[in-house]
């Protein structure tokens, strides 16, 4: 299994994502919001379209919002 150091969720996608407040991401002041940039990737990466994610802990909607955008149910 490989590693992943020193990974730059923000230039990976930079092209796609210039910003972290972009659609609904900017409107509440969460203090232990995730940038989009990570859930994003692993939504990529582990899902398929269609598939359900849950995020128990829900916060301020990022995974939920990211998730939609991708084409997953959360």
């Amino acid at each position: 299994m490989s590693r992943i150091k020193n990974w730059n969720f923000r230039e990976k996608y930079r092209k796609e994502i210039p910003y972290t407040s972009y659609l609904t991401h900017g409107i509440h002041p969460y203090t232990a919001k995730l940038i989009p940039h990570i859930p994003r990737f692993f939504i990529e990466k582990y899902t398929k379209k269609d598939e359900i994610i849950l995020d128990p802990f829900c916060g301020s909607g990022t995974v939920f919002l990211e998730a939609r955008l991708l084409g997953r149910n959360a």
